[in-house]
């Protein structure tokens, strides 16, 4: 059924970018920030970002335009709408 394989083809689409983006953050953020990185997800343009450091959450959620700008960037379009710090 055409529906259905597109349907997989956009599922498909979803897993890729999101394995893409988790590999930007880590790339983008180098060791400090990335090992304190446990998750990194991309759902609905709202990027998702589980953190092993209170204090590091607090100090990146005082930057969330600025990574949103520089993933974004990485891209060259706008997939990152919103960062939500877990």
């Amino acid at each position: 059924d055409a529906q259905e394989s597109r349907g997989l083809g956009d599922v498909y689409k979803r897993q890729l970018l999101d394995l893409e983006v988790k590999r930007a953050w880590h790339e983008l953020m180098e060791n400090g920030v990335s090992n304190y990185t446990t998750d990194v997800s991309l759902k609905n343009k709202t990027l998702y970002i589980k953190l092993s450091s209170p204090a590091l959450k607090e100090e990146l959620s005082y930057g969330k335009e600025k990574l949103m700008k520089l993933i974004n960037e990485r891209f060259k379009k706008k997939i990152v709408q919103k960062i939500v710090l877990n």
